[in-house]
């Protein structure tokens, strides 16, 4: 018997009920966001809490869930259907009368067919999260001031992604090896860096580095230097989750307005990114659009200016203002030394017509260099597979009763 569930009504408990006592063995499949988001430890420790013997895995399109027949299976659905680790699109229940081989609950390795990933919803990058954070301030952590400190929870996982199903060896992460600490959390489903495929700390680092062109001097103390750099009023190129951007000073009018002639952008304004309380100085934000600039996704909001507004004319020449707060533990770091009242123009680099550079080698450097003696490029030996723009949300027309089920955004 199979029955399919698209709706998350509380329906399927009722099926199931039906079902299991006649069932030896309940097969569930999960579509939607559920691969690359710790959805298969969080499927585990569920199991497990419920005494159910079984196995999880990802499979091509869904994760797939095996168990013994239990009258405790509709009080897993019940916690499986309200989950907030992945989002459920749709789930698919079968039954058989096959015993299940399984002494307890198990994660097993992935499986996938050639080809049969299309559509398969695609694990998000997102913000880096509280959690993340308090392992970057944590001198006692290997975490501590470690530039891609990440979890299931946040960080790249798109942007590195070569294949299905998300695993390390199919990611950009593949070349570099874990330490034993990072293995042994990588492996421990109970720890929230279970197959957090993006995972390392200071001990099997993802290394970065300044260099200045054209002389190709390596800066030392990278961030330094890229701080230095935007307070001397220059144009920096930064490599971020999803490809370059260019960033300056938002209260530089001369460093925007050569910022202008690389980005050959005469007049449409720029994005700005600050910490929440310096927005807050900039644009009129109120609860609800302070709750979007936090949230995992991290998207730009346009908002208005406030009237306390004080960056240069060249940002914006409009009423409006683009925001954005910073979403990596790297960019969370850059505004610690630049301190919590600056405010950064931060947009994508490309040549002009083109998606946004994953590599210096897509930009046209000769040009960039006619407008600025030298530029300092902050770049890291990950390489980005798939190019990301920052999305945006216009928060200009909000109504009273707005809510968010799942955010679509508008490519900048």
């Amino acid at each position: 018997m199979r029955f399919e569930y698209s709706t998350l009504e509380p329906s399927i408990l009722r099926h199931a009920k039906l079902y299991i006592k006649e069932s030896k063995t309940i097969i569930i499949e999960v579509f939607g966001i559920v691969q690359g988001v710790g959805f298969r430890p969080y499927i585990y420790n569920l199991a497990t809490s419920f005494n159910l013997k079984g196995f999880v895995r990802n499979d091509s399109l869904s994760v797939k869930i095996m168990l013994e027949a239990s009258p405790l299976i509709t009080n897993f659905l019940e916690s499986l259907i309200q989950n907030k680790v992945g989002r459920i699109e749709s789930l698919s229940i079968s039954y058989t009368t096959l015993e299940n081989d399984y002494n307890d609950f198990v994660i097993e390795d992935s499986t996938i067919s050639p080809g049969s990933a299309l559509g398969v919803s695609l694990p998000l990058d997102y913000k880096i999260c509280d959690r993340c954070i308090e392992d970057l301030d944590n001198k006692h952590s290997r975490f501590y001031n470690y530039a891609f400190v990440s979890c299931v929870d946040c960080g790249s996982r798109y942007s590195i992604l070569d294949s299905l199903p998300y695993h390390r060896d199919n990611t950009s992460m593949a070349h570099l090896a874990l330490c034993d600490e990072c293995r042994g959390e990588y492996l421990l489903p109970s720890n929230r860096r279970f197959h957090a495929e993006q995972i390392s700390c200071n001990n099997c680092a993802i290394n970065y580095s300044a260099i200045t062109l054209p002389s190709g001097k390596i800066e030392d103390r990278a961030l330094l230097c890229i701080a230095q750099r935007l307070r001397e009023g220059q144009v920096v190129l930064w490599k971020g989750l999803g490809g370059f951007a260019y960033i300056a000073d938002a209260k530089n009018s001369k460093a925007l307005n050569v910022l202008r002639k690389i980005k050959r952008r005469p007049h449409k304004p720029f994005v700005v990114m600050a910490d929440i309380e310096r927005l807050k100085d900039i644009a009129l934000l109120d609860e609800r659009l302070l709750s979007l600039l936090d949230s995992k996704e991290s998207p730009i909001i346009l908002a208005r200016k406030s009237s306390h507004y004080d960056l240069s004319h060249e940002v914006s020449a409009m009423d409006t203002i683009g925001v954005m707060i910073p979403y990596t533990a790297m960019l969370v770091m850059l505004f610690r030394v630049l301190g919590s009242n600056f405010a950064l123009c931060y947009t994508s680099a490309n040549r002009k017509g083109d998606m946004i550079a994953t590599s210096i080698s897509e930009l046209d450097m000769d040009f960039i260099l006619q407008h600025q003696d030298s530029i300092t490029i902050l770049d890291y030996d990950r390489e980005i597979l798939h190019k990301l723009d920052d999305s945006i949300i216009s928060g200009l027309f909000v109504e009273n009763d707005f809510r968010i089920k799942g955010l679509n955004f508008l490519e900048t």
